[in-house]
């Protein structure tokens, strides 16, 4: 599903998914999207990240960060590194989408 949204958006798929809000606090959750997507899920703190960008955008209006500000002020709490085979991915997805499909 990911891939088909950056597909249809034309926009490259980032080499990590980049995470915050309230279900990203459930680490089993987020080692789970690591495994299923194949790729690293990076966990941002705070996790409650919608002041923190109010705050990144106010700065920058204001003229108290420039427009790297994100960048620099950004902190990662924990990356979920994929830990399940991409082989035994492909066939799991497999044959759940022909379960569904039966």
């Amino acid at each position: 599903m990911l891939d088909r949204i950056y597909e249809d958006s034309g926009l490259p798929r980032p080499s990590i998914l980049a995470v915050d809000g309230g279900a990203s606090a459930n680490d089993l959750f987020m080692q789970i999207q690591a495994d299923a997507l194949g790729q690293p899920v990076e966990r941002m703190a705070p996790i409650e990240a919608t002041a923190f960008g109010a705050a990144i955008l106010a700065g920058q209006a204001e003229g108290v960060w420039g427009p790297d500000a994100v960048d620099r002020l950004r902190k990662i709490d924990r990356t979920f590194e994929p830990t399940w085979p991409l082989a035994g991915l492909a066939i799991g997805f497999s044959c759940r989408l022909a379960t569904l499909q039966s």
